[in-house]
């Protein structure tokens, strides 16, 4: 079997860090307790799947009570 090259595929590999990795990063410094409040210990993430949600809360609406 031949091995696919990754533009073949579309899929990249991309490394997965815990929260506790992200956090002690120097790259997320400045959003350590944002990563704090929404990363779940248990799981891990790429680079991008934590900013996608650092994102997507930073983006969201204030409720008004």
């Amino acid at each position: 079997m031949a091995k696919k090259n990754v533009k073949e595929t579309g899929e990249a590999f991309s490394a997965r860090y815990t929260k506790e990795q992200l956090i002690r990063s120097d790259k997320y410094r400045n959003q350590r307790d944002l990563l704090m409040a929404l990363l779940d210990d248990k799981n891990v993430y790429s680079a991008t799947e934590a900013e996608k949600i650092m994102n997507q809360f930073m983006k969201g609406r204030v409720k008004v009570c």
